[in-house]
């Protein structure tokens, strides 16, 4: 996207606007646009907006001086003149002579304009005499010179607007630490990772009290009352229950608050980018960050991390409970974690 001299003056100017300060410091704002557009952006901007802000600003447009506190006009690096625009205008030290130029510059120039358009009359049919054979050829080689250019434009080396680049490979550590980190310091993921881990130790209780209070056959007694069984059996699944709510609540929260964090940090930069950022990456770019990768960012990365966790802390466990009644297991199982590490 690239913009002109006067776009990008008026996106500064909007830039400075939104930074709300208290006083604000202007460098010829309106010299790159024209003078219906300058003065409605004196207007609307410095008269409007910011009309209960201090604003100090260095122009060569003597149309804005009237609206002025107080001019100081610069000489040699110094100042000549420091007063209101009718202060200075009854002082007859010089001051008076550019304003004086101004003017008749301005007035020549409207008078020149209004000369051209009253000097421009329409052809009639009868004046235009003009070969349609030849208006063909010549709309004929306009279209090969544009096409020509448009070549020639295409073939230079070091374009302003470079083709995007994707990374290739692997997610290093430091994106994910950086998005587990970035709400709260990191303080939620411990709980998450608690009560998933406590889900998945009530599991294995549930399970090992009732293999080992139900009698193995109806002939068998129970080690304790029916009604004991099933209050135990119920407390450890509401806690288990209790412990998968409390942890896809802190997994809902957390990727909230991450999104909201990551996108207010996106916004900022935009925002707060040089001119030459919008000159070398188009508005497509952007927008597309800003919408296709910040729904992923909202929907699925916080889920995907929840449920990771979740079926490691559930290997884990299985491990753990089938350790106990086997031990051979490992045997087996360390030779195809380690495969399966060496060939990811």
């Amino acid at each position: 996207m690239n913009m002109s001299g006067g776009q990008k003056q008026r996106i500064q100017l909007a830039r400075v606007v939104y930074q709300d300060a208290d006083i604000y410091l202007l460098n010829d704002p309106f010299s790159a646009v024209d003078a219906h557009t300058g003065t409605q952006l004196f207007e609307d901007c410095l008269m409007g907006i910011l009309k209960d802000k201090t604003i100090l600003y260095v122009t060569h447009q003597v149309e804005f001086l009237p609206a002025a506190d107080l001019i100081l006009v610069m000489q040699n690096g110094r100042i000549a003149q420091a007063g209101t625009f009718e202060e200075l205008l009854k002082q007859n030290i010089g001051f008076e002579v550019l304003v004086g130029a101004h003017s008749q510059a301005l007035e020549s120039i409207l008078s020149v304009e209004s000369s051209s358009r009253t000097s421009q009359q329409p052809t009639t049919d009868g004046e235009c005499n003009t070969d349609p054979s030849s208006d063909a050829e010549l709309l004929h080689i306009k279209h090969e010179l544009e096409h020509n250019l448009s070549l020639e434009i295409t073939e230079k080396e070091g374009r302003l607007v470079q083709d995007e680049e994707r990374e290739k490979g692997g997610i290093g550590k430091e994106v994910y630490w950086s998005y587990l980190t970035i709400v709260k310091g990191g303080a939620l993921v411990p709980i998450i990772l608690l009560a998933q881990s406590s889900f998945q130790v009530l599991q294995v209780a549930s399970n090992y009290w009732m293999a080992c209070a139900c009698p193995p056959t109806c002939s068998s007694e129970s080690i304790t009352g029916m009604n004991f069984i099933l209050l135990v059996y119920v407390l450890l699944s509401v806690g288990s229950s209790l412990c998968v709510l409390l942890r896809s609540t802190l997994v809902a929260i957390a990727g909230l608050l991450a999104s909201q964090k990551f996108f207010t940090n996106m916004l900022h930069s935009v925002l707060c980018a040089p001119m030459e950022f919008f000159d070398s990456t188009t508005t497509g770019r952007i927008l597309n960050r800003a919408s296709t990768d910040q729904s992923v960012v909202d929907l699925e990365i916080a889920n995907k991390l929840g449920w990771c966790a979740s079926s490691v802390i559930q290997i884990l466990g299985t491990i753990a409970a089938m350790s106990q009644v086997a031990c051979d297991v490992f045997i087996i199982f360390i030779p195809v974690t380690a495969i399966c590490i060496w060939y990811q």
